[in-house]
């Protein structure tokens, strides 16, 4: 799901943004615009897919995990109270449940990415058949080459077409040799960013930045609006800074460090938004300790 978002970043309404389904005319995102409210940076932004795994038993364990560390949200599923338990999943959503009919439910969107990975065929048959009557953006089932050539002669004598079972990706993830379910989650989770891609010039906003960005009061926000040359983080990212704490990243580094104190001083100061240019392939790159090279500029502005 595409948002779009712009950031004024001069005239009356700088430090504050808008968001939107509607589309913003640029030739590419993201960029600097004009628009009647000021000067503003302008974003196509994504949100990642929401991760279905049918199954709580060793990989699905793993793979909730790893999802949860890229903040992606994660719904579990399974017919077993004993599985189907929230203290085993402190970060995603638990539904214990029957897979039967599971998929008929309108709550699971096209932008969802389904993982089939429960404790028997049976089970894993009927999520996989409700999984390709929906346009789901990635569909996946863990299975040896007989388990899953055997299913699919039945998909096939049942009436699926060869495109919908094409849908389907088994063996799931990536193949390098992964045997333990934490190598198989990394796998899995590899082939669905694989798979989904992303638009060259499109930001995502990560769940823990999002939600701060609501609720920590007072802040401040570093935002990346420009680069050339070589950097670490590209225009989009943006980091939080409180009195104590930071939320995300623009990069790290000795710049990162003087974009804290900057946010900082602004915090104590309660300043106007402001961009500020830090060069990396000059006197001050020197001063700064860095040797990427290029320049980033970002913009601060209070989060009241």
């Amino acid at each position: 799901m595409k948002t779009y978002r712009l950031t004024y970043i001069d005239g009356p309404k700088a430090g504050t943004y808008i968001s939107s389904e509607k589309e913003i005319s640029a030739e590419k995102f993201p960029a600097i615009i004009e628009t009647p409210e000021g000067t503003a940076f302008a974003e196509e932004i994504i949100t990642r897919p929401r991760l279905v795994i049918c199954g709580a038993g060793h990989v699905g364990r793993a793979l909730a995990k790893l999802a949860a560390f890229i903040e992606m949200d994660t719904t579990v599923i399974d017919d077993r109270p004993e599985f189907a338990d929230k203290q085993l999943f402190p970060d995603s959503e638990v539904l214990l449940r029957s897979f039967e009919g599971l998929f008929d439910e309108e709550s699971f969107g096209p932008e969802c990415c389904i993982v089939i990975a429960t404790r028997g065929h049976a089970s894993d048959g009927v999520c996989l058949r409700g999984a390709l009557r929906r346009p789901f953006a990635y569909v996946g089932m863990i299975g040896s080459s007989h388990k899953i050539a055997y299913t699919f002669k039945q998909l096939e004598d049942e009436g699926f077409t060869k495109k919908q079972i094409a849908r389907v990706h088994s063996p799931i993830g990536l193949k390098f040799g992964a045997e333990t379910p934490n190598e198989i989650a990394l796998a899995i989770l590899a082939e669905i960013m694989l798979s989904l891609g992303r638009s060259k010039g499109t930001s995502i906003i990560g769940r823990d930045f999002a939600e701060a960005e609501k609720t920590v009061r007072p802040s401040c926000v570093a935002m990346i609006i420009a680069k050339s040359g070589s950097a670490p983080r590209n225009p989009g990212a943006r980091m939080l800074v409180t009195e104590n704490g930071i939320v995300s990243t623009i990069g790290g580094g000795t710049v990162e460090a003087e974009a804290i104190k900057e946010a900082r001083r602004m915090l104590k100061d309660g300043s106007a938004p402001k961009r500020v240019k830090y060069g990396l392939n000059n006197k001050t790159a020197e001063d700064l300790g860095m040797v990427c090279g290029g320049e980033v500029e970002v913009f601060f502005y209070l989060n009241h």
